[in-house]
C-alpha cells in the first residue's frame, strides 16, 4: 500500500470515529431530558425525532471534517434532503446504541449506518 493511500485510510478511520463519537455525545444530551420518551420510540420514531433536531449547524458539528467542503445551505433540495437523511439516520442509530447499553451489536449497526451513506452523491 502506498504511503499516501495509508494516510488517506487512516484519516477516514479518524473521521468515522470522531463523527460517531460526536453523534453519541449529541444523542446523550437529549437522553438527559427525553430518555423516557426516546425509549418508547421505534427506529422510525427515533429518526423522526432527530430529524426535527437537524440544522446545518448541527450537521457540521457532527460531520466536522466536512465543514468548509460542503455548502449545505447552497445545496440543491435533493442535497439538503440527503444531509438530513444522513444526519437523522445516524442519530437514530446512535440513540439505539445508547439505549441498548452500548452493546457490540448496536455499535456495529451504528458503524454500518455511517458507512452506508456515500457523500459522492452530493
Amino acid at each position: 500500500m502506498a504511503k499516501a493511500e495509508k494516510k488517506f485510510r487512516d484519516n477516514v478511520k479518524g473521521f468515522k470515529y470522531k463523527t460517531i463519537e460526536a453523534m453519541i455525545k449529541f444523542v446523550k444530551g437529549h437522553m438527559s431530558t427525553k430518555e423516557s420518551f426516546l425509549r418508547r420510540q421505534d427506529r422510525i420514531g427515533l429518526r423522526l425525532y432527530f430529524e426535527k433536531k437537524y440544522s446545518p449547524e448541527n450537521f457540521v458539528n457532527i460531520y466536522r471534517h466536512l465543514d468548509g467542503f460542503l455548502d449545505i445551505t447552497g445545496s440543491t433540495a435533493l442535497g439538503k434532503h440527503y444531509c438530513i437523511a444522513m444526519w437523522s439516520n445516524l442519530a437514530a442509530e446512535a440513540a439505539t446504541f445508547v439505549l441498548a447499553g452500548a452493546d457490540a451489536s448496536a455499535r456495529q449497526t451504528l458503524v454500518n449506518t455511517f458507512t452506508s451513506f456515500s457523500l459522492s452523491q452530493i
